[in-house]
């Protein structure tokens, strides 16, 4: 008995060929593969080193730009130079903040950034950011309120400049899209630990850092891409507000590498409110011993957000603060002092002034910031935003002043 198998052996040669007639093309597309992989990589990084040199090469000019601007604006000027001097200086301003969000971006997409954690004393920090925003926030007519709750660390380990750069690129978004909000915009940077401390290796702790504002609100819709590159709320050739779509996706990407997460609520005409939540070292470090508080603060600040923050200040330094709404609440609350009041008063009235005046009781005024640095005070205490230090190197002062008249 005998087959032909002779057209079985041609299938199977066949197939043998085919085969490798495919592991040689899909060698050969895998080295084909392999080599654009290198050369985009190459070219990646060729392009981030050129962006890196640029950058320096158009941030150094644009400094010396809005330097000479800055001297200029301190010499005698009339009203239509200064004006002119102005534009420059904003225009400036904003070509370097566009040329640092695109080099951060490019540094962000290739890799190439490390968190270098360094101790930070937090409060302090915190303050340099909000208060180089203030003069903004007092030429558009806006409010600030910043809330820093009790058992907020005084010193955590983070890397300054990136952390800086979240807090700064979600502040600068609530300005903008808070400065058409009738009657006034008001911007929120609250700072408080985290309800939730599960989890954590020890000397660790988890902060929540909000940014609130009460801007043009956002859509479910444009919610699910705002953390996207370029994506913008108006995109439309008539829109209202600048930018270059890259500040959320930047902090998005930040908060990411530092281990935390970045999160949006709002909704059409509602509060905006980014939350970012972060677990940060936490060193330890001396308790310093307090001068005991001779005085008594008594304060009138009729707006709730203001209130409770000043509350808070007061709260975490061991200062002890009666509230009133009137003159008679102020009359009674000084009637059972035990050392020296201060009084502490936003917007007071003519009758809380006079009381005072007949009660040799020292008002300590807290002031809406003017517009024009010039023109501040050293003894007024600024609000919007109203800082920590400030107040307690002015409560601080009036201590030792009535310490010397005692």
């Amino acid at each position: 008995v005998h087959s032909d198998v002779t057209s079985f052996k041609e299938v199977e040669r066949e197939v043998l060929r085919l085969n490798r007639n495919l592991e040689d093309r899909v060698r050969l597309r895998t080295q084909q593969l392999e080599n654009a992989l290198v050369s985009a990589e190459a070219a990646n990084s060729a392009k981030a080193a050129f962006l890196s040199v640029m950058g320096h090469e158009i941030r150094t000019p644009m400094n010396g730009v809005i330097g000479m601007t800055d001297l200029l604006s301190k010499t005698t000027l009339d009203r239509e130079q200064r004006m002119m001097v102005d534009t420059v200086r904003r225009s400036s301003q904003s070509l370097l903040a566009t040329l640092d969000h695109i080099l951060d971006y490019v540094a962000l997409e290739s890799g190439s950034v490390e968190i270098i954690p360094e101790e930070i004393q937090l409060v302090e920090f915190i303050e340099g950011l909000v208060d180089s925003v203030g003069l903004d926030v007092a030429k558009n007519k806006q409010r600030f309120i910043l809330h820093v709750e009790p058992g907020v660390p005084p010193v955590v380990l983070a890397d300054a400049g990136y952390l800086g750069k979240v807090i700064r690129n979600l502040i600068d978004n609530a300005i903008k899209f808070s400065v058409y909000t009738v009657p006034q915009g008001v911007i929120q940077l609250r700072v408080a630990l985290a309800a939730d401390q599960a989890n954590l290796a020890s000397g660790q702790q988890r902060l929540e850092i909000k940014v609130i504002d009460n801007g043009i609100g956002i859509s479910s819709e444009q919610r699910g891409q705002l953390f996207e590159p370029f994506v913008q709320i108006e995109s439309n050739r008539a829109r209202r507000f600048g930018g270059t779509g890259l500040g959320l996706a930047i902090s998005a990407r930040i908060v990411a590498l530092m281990g935390g997460q970045l999160a949006l609520s709002s909704g059409p005409e509602e509060e905006t409110c980014f939350t970012g939540t972060l677990v940060f070292d936490v060193p330890e470090v001396a308790v310093a011993i307090e001068e005991a508080r001779n005085i008594e603060i008594l304060a009138c600040i009729p707006d709730p957000l203001l209130h409770n923050a000043l509350a808070a200040i007061l709260e975490v330094n061991a200062y002890s603060v009666t509230w009133f709404t009137s003159t008679a609440e102020l009359s009674s609350a000084v009637a059972e002092l035990t050392v020296p009041g201060v009084v502490l008063a936003l917007a007071a009235d003519q009758d809380t002034l006079n009381y005072c005046a007949e009660h040799n009781l020292k008002v300590l005024k807290l002031s809406e910031r003017p517009r024009d640095k010039a023109t501040l005070r050293l003894d007024l205490v600024y609000t919007d935003p109203l800082l920590p230090s400030a107040l307690l190197r002015a409560l601080e002062r009036e201590q030792r002043v009535l310490s010397i008249g005692l």
